[in-house]
């Protein structure tokens, strides 16, 4: 990287003077402001660093699949993607087959799974969207910055394609002048210009179309200095007044992964200087703060800041920086509303260098956040990545089972087999391959429809956002063999005129019962009903009855009753 592009790396995230200035004057500590709590993830995190390619990652944005999108911002070149944990050069912007030479700054993946770029053309605003695999048509919006500059965009935030807010700065004499810019159903709208130069806009987290919370500071003017950290929420598409939630430095970052839920980080002059993190309390809703603890420090030089947050959930975030001093990175995890000491990430015998630290950050509702930048080990530039892994992922390491004997009447029960993390599940039955309409508990009925086909359970684990299914081997439904109780119901003494019954129990009610009626073992004409009336033909002989007995699902039985004297 050549010196005007270390350069501009310096100008994303120290976009004003009044920053640049402060950054050479003060010791500078790590700041992150936390907002109301959400379950806790269950497992420890994980943590992995990768290098790879010959560039800086300073935007990077994540899909639920597990993939991220990476580049440097506001440098024409390598677009880097991460598949299956394993970052390679991905495809290029398709701005040439449009006739546009696009400047990407920043980068944001919505839930419905596209990832959308904010850049410029010239002097013209381009946004890009990955959606399916593929870079979409680029949408032009129809504003230019004025006096022949640029719109700097700071940050983007989506909460589904075409519904976006990016926030950034253009140069106005020895300040500048922020700006916000919102996309609804794919049309850019005109920028909202902020007079006010005091006011910085550094970053935006959108919870749906219309609410989203900027972040940044609120400046003393040219001769530096800051009014405090500030955030303006934007609800129902309209600008709220800003809060000054930290009466010290600025914010950087912020990730709001639900509403009312954010966690936003930057720096601040305090006693100690250092890097640190300050987790907080707050609901938004109600627009206030809590101030923020001063922490320990280990390992981080003095005049370090974060540049960046982001949350798969309030309690589950990773925040990255740089340490002015070495320009080393740094990150640091937040778990169970509990912040780990900063950790550097810049190797031993690594050349500093002002791209050498981490600027960008992106979590994947398949359980893992990520952190890019750079750092030179032996004088080569390189990419660096930092995985931090909330949730183990999601695997079935023994496949479902089924019990109980398959045949009509009787009832299977399902094992949902062995699976990692802790997850949830769902059930559902098939019959030859197909669900089974309402048969979604752990436990199924097999029915007379069900004889000869095959059976199993199809079973769906979750844990937090990740989701697998697995089924169990097929199983054969066979017949019922039907086990009649059968009874001689009468009144003793038998007499010439008495009736004698024939009870049968032990079947379903829907089985078809033919009643056969015997003396001295030889058939009764006529006598096939369930009752026999005594006549004097059968005075002194052995009686008895049989019954053939047949139902769907079953196997047709023949039994005899036992016998007695007429």
């Amino acid at each position: 990287m050549n010196v005007e592009n270390r350069a501009h790396v310096v100008k994303i995230f120290v976009s004003s003077s009044y920053i640049r200035v402060l950054f050479m004057t003060f010791a500078l500590t790590a700041l992150s402001l936390v907002a109301v709590n959400a379950d806790a993830s269950a497992s420890t995190p994980t943590v992995s660093t990768q290098q790879f390619g010959s560039t800086v990652l300073t935007a990077v944005g994540c899909l639920g699949d597990g993939s991220c999108i990476g580049f440097d911002s506001g440098v024409r070149g390598d677009i880097y993607q991460m598949s299956n944990g394993q970052w390679a050069q991905g495809p290029s912007l398709p701005d040439d087959q449009y006739g546009l030479e696009i400047w990407p700054e920043q980068i944001n993946c919505s839930q419905d799974e596209t990832c959308t770029i904010i850049g410029n053309d010239q002097q013209s605003i381009v946004s890009e969207v990955w959606q399916n695999g593929s870079w979409q048509t680029p949408v032009i919006a129809d504003y230019q910055a004025p006096d022949n500059d640029s719109f700097h965009f700071q940050s983007i935030g989506c909460s589904s394609v075409g519904d976006c807010l990016a926030v950034g700065w253009i140069p106005s004499g020895q300040l500048d002048e922020s700006f916000g810019i919102q996309e609804v159903n794919g049309v850019w709208q005109a920028p909202i210009l902020d007079k006010n130069l005091l006011e910085h806009y550094e970053s935006v987290s959108c919870w749906n179309s219309s609410d989203c919370e900027v972040a940044g500071f609120i400046s003393l003017g040219p001769s530096g200095g800051s009014a405090g950290s500030t955030v303006w929420p934007v609800l129902d598409g309209q600008w709220g007044p800003p809060q000054t939630i930290f009466k010290s430095g600025w914010l950087t970052s912020i990730s709001c992964p639900s509403s009312g839920a954010c966690v936003a980080v930057g720096s601040s002059q305090l006693t100690k200087g250092g890097a640190g993190a300050f987790p907080i309390e707050s609901t938004l809703s109600s627009g206030t703060w809590s101030t923020p603890v001063e922490p320990d420090l280990e390992n981080i030089d003095l005049g370090s800041w974060y540049t960046s947050v982001a949350c798969m959930d309030v309690d589950d975030c990773l925040a990255v920086g740089v340490t002015y001093g070495e320009f080393g990175g740094f990150y640091s995890v937040l778990q169970n509303g509990q912040w780990t000491t900063p950790v550097a990430t810049s190797p031993a015998g690594s050349t500093g260098s002002v791209t050498s630290g981490l600027y960008g950050t992106a979590c994947s509702s398949n359980g893992f956040c990520v952190g890019t930048g750079a750092y030179i080990p032996q004088g080569v530039e390189s990419c660096l990545a930092v995985v931090v892994a909330f949730r183990t992922q999601l695997e079935n390491t023994l496949i479902p089972a089924v019990s109980g004997k398959p045949s009509v009447g009787n009832t299977l029960v399902a094992d949902p087999g062995t699976w990692t993390g802790d997850p949830t599940f769902a059930y559902q039955w098939m019959l030859n391959g197909s669900p089974i309409s309402g048969a979604t508990s752990d436990s199924y009925e097999i029915t007379p429809q069900d004889v000869g086909a095959n059976l199993a359970v199809d079973v769906t684990a979750t844990d937090g956002s990740q989701s697998l299914s697995a089924q169990s081997s097929n199983i054969k439904v066979t017949k019922r063999v039907l086990q009649p109780i059968l009874k001689l119901n009468y009144k003793a003494p038998l007499k010439i005129g008495s009736v004698v019954t024939a009870r049968v129990a032990g079947v379903p009610s829907d089985a078809i019962i033919h009643f056969r009626w015997l003396i001295n073992g030889r058939t009764i004409p006529h006598a096939s009903q369930s009752s026999l009336k005594i006549t004097s033909a059968f005075s002194e002989h052995i009686l008895y009855f049989e019954v053939t007995i047949s139902c769907a699902g079953y196997t047709t039985v023949s039994k005899g009753s036992g016998a007695f004297l007429a």
